[in-house]
């Protein structure tokens, strides 16, 4: 297993050698013209990567003027800029990344050359986090092999790895990410679904708590996605919702062998609303609260913890409509707070 988890280190580092192996030669072949060496960022990056230098001039130009959020910027409607609504994190790395280079024996780059020249490391250690967290995710609900299988997996598709490319110090790495986290969650947490089972490697939870953990993550992964991107995010929140009560309309003779726990919906939105309105409070608490739909927004938060709600109402509802199984109710709380109730099998 070491041996294993040792040749999937040595691929990751290895494709960032080549990377930068590859961006040397492009510079070495096309040099830029009428730009000085000195400047922070002198190297070409291919076409499809360009953006990536937008957000280094972001976060130069952050250091200078101080503060620690981007709500401005003069690169675009020059010379008047305009307000922006972008994620501050990503920026924020940079600046901090670029320090540390500088400390880290290059003491001869000024700050915005040390920020230039971070920005082509930054996405591997982002990488080998998601990675990892991932791949020992998947471990500890499926299996070693599940794991290994996952880790080799983002390391083999060429559209995720690709988006974190050496010097493509964007988004779309970090969006991707949290929404294969937010499927995967829902795949662990078996939709609300769930089965006693003796098999650790089950793909369906063994108990409510299993699947509400899972949910949970899930909601994590998309509150991380909702900070980045609320525009790609969103469709992922929607879709996942919509599959999860087209999920009951293909279950008409397996509902009297599995369990559900319409709970695991409601945790699934309130923890994915919390964590969607935590981001946006640090992001924009206390100087730009408005009620503009930027980049994050609480009423995208609100429509989460709602849409969820209504899932599980109407799957609970659909199944006790058409089901003669046992359904707990809870007491009398307010039904927001309240578990409307869990569709149980024999057995359960």
């Amino acid at each position: 297993m070491g041996i294993t988890w040792g040749a999937i280190l040595w691929l990751v580092v290895k494709h960032e050698r080549l990377g930068l192996d590859y961006l040397t030669v492009l510079n070495q072949m096309a040099p830029p013209k009428n730009i000085s060496e000195t400047a922070p960022m002198s190297g070409i990056l291919p076409s499809q990567r360009t953006d990536a230098k937008m957000w280094v001039r972001h976060a130069i130009t952050l250091d200078e003027q101080g503060g620690g959020r981007l709500r401005y910027t003069t690169f675009d409607n020059s010379p008047q800029g305009r307000e922006v609504h972008w994620n501050s994190t990503w920026v924020w790395l940079l600046r901090r990344g670029g320090k540390v280079w500088q400390k880290l024996g290059n003491d001869s780059l000024t700050i915005p050359q040390a920020i230039a020249a971070w920005s082509y490391w930054q996405s591997l250690p982002v990488f080998l986090m998601g990675m990892v967290g991932i791949s020992t995710w998947t471990t500890r609900r499926m299996g070693a092999g599940a794991g290994l299988f996952m880790a080799w997996g983002m390391l083999g598709s060429i559209p995720f790895l690709d988006a974190f490319f050496p010097g493509n110090s964007d988004h779309p790495g970090l969006i991707s990410a949290a929404g294969f986290g937010m499927v995967l969650g829902l795949v662990f947490a078996g939709a609300g679904w769930w089965q006693k089972s003796n098999n650790d490697a089950a793909l369906l939870p063994a108990s409510i708590p299993e699947a509400r953990r899972a949910a949970g993550y899930s909601a994590l992964c998309g509150g991380l996605g909702m900070w980045i991107s609320a525009a790609s995010t969103i469709p992922v929140i929607s879709i996942l919702g919509v599959s999860g009560f087209l999920m009951v309309l293909r279950k008409r003779g397996e509902t009297t062998r599995l369990n559900f726990a319409p709970e695991v919906w409601r945790w699934w939105g309130r923890f994915g609303a919390l964590g969607s309105l935590l981001a946006y409070l640090i992001e924009y608490f206390f100087h730009h609260l408005s009620w503009h739909m930027e980049v994050n927004h609480p009423v995208y938060a609100l429509a989460w913890w709602g849409g969820a709600e209504l899932v599980a109402l109407a799957i609970n509802s659909r199944l006790i409509g058409r089901s003669r199984t046992t359904v707990r109710h809870g007491g009398g709380r307010c039904p927001i707070f309240q578990p409307v109730g869990s569709v149980h099998g024999p057995g359960a």
